[in-house]
């Protein structure tokens, strides 16, 4: 779930071939780990998050050497869930006979006015005009849109400076707060959540943005 290298791949790999998957040979295994370490010892953690149980372990015992067993010696049943998937938060293993998994209830997020982050969809936008160049000191929520300047010979940095090296593999679970006081990085809260929310399957972001430079970040 937090490979900082490709977390997409693996799931754009199994939806792909699962649309032609008339044996019944394709399955999806997701696990609370950074870019390869399901082969190093233990998997209990990942930075400063904590999971329980040795997630890695549990892996390769339980789901990679039966299903060896199985496709390199014949040794075993073959009946593999279709999808087995770590749920953090509850720091369990899930096995799943679809994915996405069967009775979801699909939610939207909204971006909206001021900083606000909510699941009630926004009123329509009244028209509205930026009047003058925006500054580089300016990042702007309005009812319309939201707006920053970007500087693109100063990134947005994805861990604190200075980083001793030790900092990409969990750059993922990492406070990424740390930004919120440049004038380039807009940022939307919700209130607080009444109740547990446990996100599961395919998340997609819908994102209609201009530019008025050749590039940005």
């Amino acid at each position: 779930w937090w490979d900082e290298e490709d977390l997409l791949g693996p799931q754009l790999l199994y939806r792909t071939l699962e649309d032609a998957d008339t044996q019944h040979r394709n399955f999806l295994v997701m696990g609370p780990w950074s870019h390869g370490s399901w082969l190093r010892p233990g998997g209990d953690s990942l930075g400063p998050v904590r999971f329980g149980s040795k997630s890695a372990n549990f892996f390769r015992a339980r789901i990679q050497r039966p299903w060896f067993a199985w496709y390199l010696h014949g040794k075993g049943d073959g009946r593999f869930p279709e999808a087995q998937i770590f749920e953090s938060g509850s720091n369990e293993w899930r096995a799943l006979d679809t994915w996405p998994p069967k009775n979801t209830i699909p939610r939207r997020l909204y971006l909206r006015e001021n900083g606000r982050l909510a699941f009630d969809r926004p009123r329509a936008a009244a028209s509205s005009s930026v009047v003058g160049r925006l500054k580089a000191s300016d990042a702007m929520h309005t009812d319309a849109f939201d707006a920053f300047v970007s500087d693109p010979a100063h990134p947005v940095p994805y861990i604190p400076r200075p980083d001793d090296g030790n900092g990409w593999n969990t750059w993922l679970v990492q406070d990424q707060r740390f930004v919120d006081n440049r004038p380039d990085v807009l940022t939307w809260t919700s209130d607080p959540l009444a109740e547990d929310l446990t996100v599961a399957g395919e998340v997609v972001a819908h994102l209609f943005a201009s530019t008025t430079g050749t590039d940005a970040d």
